[in-house]
């Protein structure tokens, strides 16, 4: 999902104007051209325009990320992405059908949301890694060795000879553990995307109340945000847990 840019153009470029390091470089430029020389009113101004665009449109533009590519993804990782990203664009869709006046409550919500959709896309390659990652140690494989290890033990008389299949043995208990322990992370991935799903549908009946007028309280707004930011936690929580079961 691509990341859809926050704000109006007006208000990103208020923010940008008014912003602590503008009013310094504006502060420094009026000051340098009545202490030092009229001449740094050009560069000075040059710099201001820079650091606002820099901090305003600019900073729009670079949150457009380009979407994932789903077609790459297990099927089952697909449907959680889809229905994650479903459930976004209609909190998105309700925030900005709002009137001018509900409006700037929805701008950091907006924000939140695009964090937990690219959090949720990051989770999700992780999801398809492991994914693979199993499919690679193919369970039914690894319990037919171990099957055929125990017979031959169970058959041998050398006590070198038993030593060595006694270690392939141990050797693929463990592999098979560590696939059952993999695949337990993988259906934790799985419900915690659909438990992000259903969340985010409850948030949306929220927003499309707050943005008709229904609730009328502008502390009203923060518990949906307080609930995506919670959501971006638990998202990026697990991510890391993936990462360091992976590496």
């Amino acid at each position: 999902m691509a990341r859809r840019p926050y704000g109006s153009p007006a208000s990103l470029a208020l923010r940008a104007v008014v912003s602590p390091a503008a009013v310094v470089v504006a502060a420094a430029t009026v000051a340098g051209a009545i202490f030092l020389s009229p001449w740094l009113i050009l560069p000075g101004a040059v710099l201001y325009g820079a650091l606002v665009y820099a901090l305003g449109p600019a900073r729009r533009a670079s949150r457009r990320e380009p979407p994932l590519n789903l077609s790459a993804l297990p099927p089952t990782i697909q449907r959680d992405v889809t229905g994650v990203r479903d459930a976004l664009a209609q909190v998105h869709t309700a925030a900005v059908s709002a009137g001018p006046q509900q409006r700037p409550l929805f701008e950091g919500l907006l924000e939140e949301a695009d964090a937990l959709a690219a959090g949720v896309e990051r989770l999700a390659l992780s999801a398809a890694h492991l994914h693979s990652y199993l499919a690679a140690m193919n369970e039914a494989e690894l319990t037919r060795r171990i099957k055929a290890l125990e017979a031959d033990i169970a058959r041998t008389q050398d006590k070198a000879g038993r030593g060595q299949l006694e270690q392939a043995l141990q050797a693929s208990r463990e592999q098979l553990a560590e696939r059952e322990e993999l695949a337990e992370l993988l259906d934790r991935c799985h419900a915690t995307m659909r438990n992000l799903e259903a969340s985010v549908r409850g948030i949306h009946s929220s927003v499309v109340r707050l943005a008709s007028g229904q609730i009328a309280e502008a502390d009203a707004a923060t518990e949906p945000l307080a609930e995506l930011s919670e959501m971006r936690g638990t998202v990026a929580a697990l991510e890391e847990v993936m990462q360091h079961t992976l590496h």
